[in-house]
């Protein structure tokens, strides 16, 4: 055995070293090097205080659920890192960047802020569909566009406009079938306040009934059907009546007060001639006070 031993012993020999041209040499450096030089990753923690376990058990679904959307299904594909950057950019731009930029941009051009962009028309959008609207009405559209803004970023967009008298009922939609309906103008009780101030607007304006559909005809901002006009009518009439009288009497009143000799009455101003003459059935006469000027009877 130990003349065995001896005899491998002898037959091993020591590894030859590895030999390196310089090419080979300067290629190691290289890369040495630029390991060395490589920035290793540096860890970020962001630390949250929940109320409950169920709590903080719910901001880690959320936070699952991000990642599987931007990972097509798979949430190992995304980072928490291009996850953070994703929800904060979202947020950062649709709150805070925009206004930034346009204020800068307005700020570069020594002008203030204010998108004034006026469109024309041609020929095939000069005859859509006008309707009357409120300002609360549009503020209200703007909110509901901030709030879909919050939860989708796909547009929104016009699919139909129903005319209903002289109000506009808006129907929007995106690409994600979010829909949006949204009416031109506020409810007063069971009708549209825009129908009610256009309905008012036709009945003290003294036009007749032919001459008022004419004239939405013609401006293509719709109109109000004669039932519901008569039923507007109908509602209204009463309370300017009542109105009517006060008026008078309060006129009445005020022009006695305003003369201190009354045995021989109150002097008026009139145009009763009109009484006299053809078709006087269809003149309103007038009585103002002589004073006052004000119309009493």
């Amino acid at each position: 055995m130990e003349a065995l031993a001896v005899n491998m012993n002898e037959n091993i020999h020591p590894a030859e070293k590895r030999k390196y041209t310089k090419d080979n040499i300067e290629s190691v450096k290289r890369r040495n090097n630029m390991r060395k030089e490589k920035p290793k990753p540096i860890e970020g923690k962001i630390n949250f205080s929940a109320g409950s376990v169920d709590e903080k058990n719910l901001i880690y679904e959320m936070t699952n659920d991000i990642k599987k959307a931007m990972g097509d299904g798979n949430p190992n594909r995304t980072t928490n890192k291009d996850m953070f950057i994703e929800v904060m950019t979202f947020y950062i731009k649709n709150n805070i960047t925009q206004p930034l930029e346009d204020q800068h941009m307005a700020e570069e051009d020594n002008v203030p802020f204010l998108d004034c962009s006026f469109t024309t028309c041609n020929e095939e959008t000069s005859i859509q569909k006008l309707f009357v609207t409120a300002e609360t009405s549009i503020e209200n559209r703007i909110q509901r566009v901030t709030n879909h803004g919050k939860v989708c970023k796909s547009q929104l967009h016009l699919k139909s406009t129903d005319i209903k008298g002289h109000v506009g009922v808006c129907k929007f939609k995106c690409d994600e079938k979010h829909e949006l309906l949204w009416s031109s103008s506020l409810y007063m009780g069971d009708k549209y306040l825009c129908n009610l101030r256009m309905s008012h607007g036709f009945y003290v304006s003294g036009i007749l009934p032919n001459q008022y559909s004419r004239f939405c005809q013609a401006s293509n901002i719709g109109s109000i059907g004669e039932t519901t006009l008569n039923s507007i009518f109908q509602k209204s009439s009463p309370v300017v009546s009542r109105l009517v009288k006060e008026s008078y009497e309060t006129a009445l009143l005020e022009e006695i007060a305003s003369d201190e000799e009354l045995q021989e009455g109150i002097d008026i101003v009139t145009d009763a001639r009109h009484g006299t003459r053809k078709n006087s059935m269809y003149t309103d006469v007038v009585c103002l006070g002589a004073r006052t000027h004000k119309d009493t009877c």
